[in-house]
């Protein structure tokens, strides 16, 4: 499986689509708009890459610039019914903030304007977001955005630690432990869930 390309961006095919030249072979990326327009012709860029294996078609990639894109890209793909083109035009169309902010307020109908997302598809959207929307903007407004444990984060990252595990145990700590004050408090309770 093909994590990330490296290459010089060769022709926009359409709005979503342009090749990557990568020492000579020149891949089909399906990306968001936005980054299309943001590479220069020749210019040398990373794309984080997500194969989708098809069985009777050519396989497809879907690339973007900023790897938290592809991440949240990757959770739309996990919905039921919701297959790659779609959650292209979700992250191309929406910010994750907006995205959010939809499916907390439970708004279908803005989801609607995206084309190819019917009122089914957008209450799935929605019902099957929900929880986890709510336990990361729960845990980020609790402390997460407050950059209390910026030192936490940065001391496990310094020591080798993947920084999406430690967002991920900072958000299960903060929301499943009481009593975490200090850094300190946040490295030894990340260690202890870590030693396995």
């Amino acid at each position: 499986m093909i994590y990330k390309l490296i290459g010089s961006f060769d022709e926009r095919i359409s709005a979503n689509q342009f090749s990557l030249n990568v020492n000579g072979v020149c891949y089909l990326i399906h990306a968001r708009k936005e980054d299309i327009d943001s590479i220069a012709v020749n210019k040398i860029c990373n794309i984080y890459i997500h194969e989708v294996f098809a069985q009777e078609s050519l396989n497809s990639f879907y690339g973007f610039l900023d790897k938290k894109y592809l991440e949240w890209f990757l959770e739309l793909l996990k919905i039921t019914k919701i297959g790659p083109k779609i959650c292209l035009r979700i992250v191309s169309q929406l910010t994750i903030a907006e995205f959010t902010a939809l499916v907390q307020k439970q708004d279908t109908k803005s989801l609607t304007q995206i084309d190819g997302i019917g009122p089914k598809t957008a209450t799935r959207l929605v019902n099957e977001t929900l929880n986890c929307v709510k336990i990361i903007s729960d845990a980020g407004s609790k402390k997460l955005d407050t950059g209390k444990f910026k030192d936490a984060k940065g001391a496990l990252c310094s020591l080798g630690y993947d920084v999406n595990l430690i967002n991920e145990k900072f958000i299960y700590i903060l929301q499943n432990i009481k009593n975490i004050q200090s850094d300190e408090d946040m490295i030894k309770k990340f260690l202890e869930l870590n030693t396995d």
